[in-house]
């Protein structure tokens, strides 16, 4: 699904997909559930607009879990990213809350970076968080804010 200039409220995506199974662009959306299963890209990528995710399983992201960049804000209740490459991604001025996180099985659980030349780094606040068996819990580039309240 893309959502391009968008607005409103979606209640429930139940979704496999070839390549970004989630793509927002300029929206301002609330998602009550989403739960995508085996996506050769990004499960949930966002850019340019505000999202806000009540309860959010993710499984089988060939990339990230949770893509959110260029000046986009973000806010999930709950998240769950197993078996994917990158739990969370935020970059590109993103602001990205979660009150709950639980990651398992991923090459990167956070990942922060500024990665196109007119931006500067992210921020990524969370209240809980959980990751286990990971290659690398975290990584944050100079330009990046990281707080994570109880880990």
């Amino acid at each position: 699904y893309n959502f391009i200039r968008s607005k409103g409220t979606v209640k429930e995506i139940i979704k496999n997909s070839r390549s970004d199974a989630i793509d927002g662009d300029f929206s301002n959306i609330n998602f009550k559930s989403i739960k995508i299963n085996n996506t050769i890209n990004d499960c949930l990528d966002f850019s340019y607009g505000s999202y806000f995710i009540e309860n959010v399983i993710l499984e089988k992201c060939g990339d990230k879990g949770l893509s959110s960049g260029e000046n986009s804000k973000v806010e999930v209740k709950k998240i769950n990213v197993l078996n994917s490459t990158i739990g969370i991604a935020s970059k590109d001025y993103s602001i990205t809350k979660a009150n709950s996180v639980f990651i398992k099985n991923v090459k990167s659980c956070l990942e922060l970076y500024n990665k196109k030349q007119e931006f500067s780094g992210a921020s990524l606040f969370i209240d809980k968080f959980f990751c286990e068996d990971f290659q690398k819990k975290y990584d944050a580039d100079k330009t990046s804010f990281l707080e994570i309240k109880n880990n």
